[in-house]
């Protein structure tokens, strides 16, 4: 979690109107003790913020630095960064706070809500929609049918980065292959260009 810290105190300095609308909220919660907030609060705002209800028993002892029980600004700020920053999961609805997988052709498709996992949902095949098992390639206007311009299925938050890049980071043969058996998709319009060597 100290990275997440790190992130979450160049993030306010950068956005000083999202850290006064964190302190807005955080105000709310506070009257019920003096700048702190306890769990019992922090459970009822995040049924207030996310309907959907979680246990988030292990989110609010990581965001208590301290240890006391008590949620003290800073940790909330640090809450309000990952919940600005990271999804939810689709199945869990645990806040994502690291690794997550997400289905390429929602997340490309500006039409489409994302579809998101959190890791163990996804390694537990929770996944099993057949609405994201049997996705076609998103193919913007203009792509040839076999040009790969994505993995059909789902990728990681940090393979998405590199797919995305403009202009994006050719990737090796091995890598489009093990994304296909991965996801399950289809390798298709792989040329001699897509071949690297790594001798």
């Amino acid at each position: 979690m100290e990275d997440i810290r790190l992130a979450t105190s160049k993030f306010f300095s950068q956005n000083p109107e999202e850290k006064a609308s964190a302190f807005s909220e955080f105000s709310l919660m506070e009257h019920f003790s003096v700048g702190k907030v306890s769990r019992t609060v922090f459970d009822h705002y995040l049924l207030w913020k996310m309907p959907e209800p979680f246990d988030n028993l292990e989110l609010f002892n990581q965001l208590d630095s301290d240890g006391d029980g008590l949620l003290s600004f800073d940790d909330f700020l640090v809450y309000s960064y990952l919940s600005k920053t990271r999804p939810t999961c689709a199945e869990c609805k645990v806040l994502v706070k690291f690794v997550f997988y997400t289905c390429f052709q929602c997340f490309t498709d500006a039409k489409r809500c994302s579809y998101d996992l959190c890791a163990k949902c996804y390694l537990q095949k929770k996944n099993a929609a057949a609405d994201h098992q049997q996705q076609q390639p998103h193919r913007p206007a203009g792509l040839a049918k076999n040009d790969v311009i994505g993995p059909t299925g789902f990728v990681d938050n940090y393979a998405i980065v590199e797919l995305l890049r403009v202009p994006p980071k050719p990737l090796p043969v091995i890598t489009t292959m093990a994304a296909a058996v991965v996801t399950g998709g289809v390798v298709s319009g792989l040329t001699s260009n897509t071949i690297h060597d790594f001798t």
